[in-house]
């Protein structure tokens, strides 16, 4: 295979099989960006590379100079002399041997240094379409390489279960990027999207082809919360105890019942967190919480319906005549007793906890939520889950119910056990909030479970952040892929660089330099590292999240103001 066609420069200095620098041809017409592709012949064949930097220098003007005048005349006499004594040179990291990449599309490293003072060419780009925009299935298109706007880019969509995190500044396109994304994997392969999304920017997307649910505000069933995700709601830290111990039992107690309920009557019962109340009120009681222990302690078979008839009577005091029974019931055959001691100043304050529950979160804890994740996440669909209504703990509470279900249904349909049958990308918009670096949020555990098993189960999981030095490094280190867009901030730049395993030094200072739309593309699901600008969602589909023009309002205002004042003036 023939490597090089018309050189536009020669490797100098010392050379790895990794890197090498090189010069720049002057003559060549079309300057050499990063981002470029480029080939030259290595002692094992056609090596592909890409430019990772440029820079000038002048021969007559070192750093060391500090004449203002000098620098003066020698600039004059550069541009008369047609920049003789200006040189361009670069970086070039070699990526692979270049025919298994073609005909095996086969990815194989070079071992050995391509020699100094051999020729560079570019990439010819027919051959860059083969490798970037490959026919295959799932393959889907991103954008294209930002040197070549003829050679499509396209990733894979079975790599996205290696996880992707997609990071940038404000304004940087993380949102187009996502909507991108969106389009190709569901209106094109029929697959499985969740946003959680923190700011509602996504809840008014409009995708041809592709069917959107939005769930405003989200909603859980009380019966498939887990303890946890309920002390999240009611914001009871782990060293309240004995408030999570009373809390514990009275909605373990109140869920048995409201299926005890189900089973004896047709009448939907929507009010589990006053039940659970009432129940914690209950504990107040010590006197017959003594004897009922007492009967528990006995442990004798004939007590079961004599136990039960005393649960009964404590419970009537706090509950109406006909639930009481029921109730009694599921705690005996559920083995639900209460906690034999009761601190009064702790069971006021997980009751107050529970009042609070009722007051802010109403509209979450629902009965008529859906139980079944099929019917909450439909396939071939996008599901939005706008989180914009709710503070960040029940933001919380919301993403990491659903991760964890996720998950667990996902791990039941591979064992063929029936749960959730269809694999599902979930993406998580501010995801330094959610998974944080600091802080023991319960999306950062579901998070960090998916980030290490997801990928056996179908379960791809997206960080979206614009501060990745705030996301937690354990999970963000999981993503496999990243889609970088412009970032400045140095220790943002750095915390991704550490969390990335092929971004260098070279690839990391060409971030602050991106446009708006440009991203550094690494990771599995792309064939090879490269520089891609990403195609661009419609007005009518992008995602609602640019800044709102308020020069604009303002001034429609303005002008209402002054047509009211001249029709007054003209009566």
């Amino acid at each position: 295979m023939a490597c090089v066609r018309e050189s536009i420069g020669w490797i100098v200095g010392e050379s790895t099989p990794l890197k090498s620098l090189v010069i720049f041809d002057k003559s060549n017409n079309a300057p050499v960006k990063a981002g470029d592709y480029v080939v030259a012949e290595g002692p094992e064949g056609c090596v592909l590379g890409i430019v990772e930097t440029v820079w000038s220098g002048h021969r007559m003007l070192p750093p060391s100079v500090t004449d203002p005048e000098a620098v003066y005349h020698i600039a004059e006499w550069t541009v008369q002399a047609g920049g003789e004594d200006i040189y361009n040179r670069g970086s070039i990291r070699w990526l692979a041997l270049l025919d298994p990449l073609l005909t095996k599309k086969k990815v194989v490293t070079p071992k050995t240094p391509v020699m100094p003072g051999s020729t560079i060419s570019r990439a010819d780009p027919s051959q860059l379409a083969r490798i970037f925009s490959p026919e295959s299935r799932g393959w889907i298109r991103l954008g294209h390489l930002a040197g070549d706007d003829t050679v499509a880019f396209h990733v894979d969509a079975n790599g996205l279960t290696r996880h992707l995190a997609i990071l940038a500044v404000t304004g940087g396109g993380k949102s187009n990027t996502v909507c991108v994304l969106t389009k190709r994997l569901v209106g094109q392969l029929c697959g499985t999207m969740v946003i959680f999304d923190m700011h509602g920017e996504y809840s008014n997307m409009r995708l041809p082809g592709v069917r959107i649910k939005v769930h405003k505000p989200p909603k859980l069933h009380p019966t498939k919360i887990t303890t946890d995700e309920l002390f999240t709601l009611t914001k009871m830290t782990e060293a309240a105890v004995r408030q999570r111990r009373y809390l514990r039992w009275a909605w373990h107690t109140a869920i048995a019942s409201y299926y005890k309920i189900l089973a004896k009557t047709t009448k939907q019962y929507d009010d589990i967190v006053g039940l659970a109340k009432n129940l914690m009120e209950a504990l107040s009681d010590k006197g017959k919480l003594k004897n009922i222990h007492n009967m528990i302690a006995s442990g004798k078979p004939e007590n079961s319906e004599m136990l039960k008839k005393n649960i009964t009577m404590w419970l009537r005091q706090f509950l109406p005549v006909g639930l009481s029974e029921i109730v009694a019931e599921a705690i005996v055959e559920n083995e639900y007793y209460p906690p034999r001691q009761v601190v009064m100043d702790s069971l006021e304050g997980a009751i107050a906890k529970l009042e609070d529950l009722e007051a802010y979160y109403s509209e979450i804890l629902d009965v008529t939520a859906y139980t079944n994740l099929m019917d909450a996440i439909p396939p071939c669909t996008l599901t939005v889950f706008d989180l914009s209504e709710l503070d960040e703990d029940a933001a919380d509470a919301i993403v990491s119910h659903y991760l964890r279900r996720l998950l667990i249904e996902r791990k039941l349909a591979k064992v063929g056990a029936g749960g959730y049958r269809y694999p599902a990308i979930v993406v998580i918009e501010e995801a330094h909030v959610l998974v944080p670096k600091d802080g023991g949020r319960l999306t950062k555990y579901w998070a960090a479970r998916v980030a290490r098993e997801g990928r056996k189960f179908g379960l791809g999981l997206v960080l979206v952040s614009q501060r990745p030095k705030n996301v937690d490094p354990n999970v963000l280190s999981q993503t496999n892929n990243k889609i970088i867009l412009r970032m400045v901030e140095p220790e943002d730049i750095r915390y991704v660089q550490r969390a990335s395993e092929e971004m260098s030094d070279d690839i990391a200072s060409l971030l602050p330099t991106l446009n708006p739309g440009e991203a550094v593309i690494l990771g599995k699901m792309a064939k090879l590292p490269a520089l891609v600008k990403i195609d661009e969602c419609s007005p009518e589909e992008k995602p609602s999240g640019g800044d709102i023009d308020i020069v604009k309002i303002w001034l429609s205002h303005k002008e209402e103001e002054d047509e009211e004042r001249r029709i007054l003036e003209a009566l």
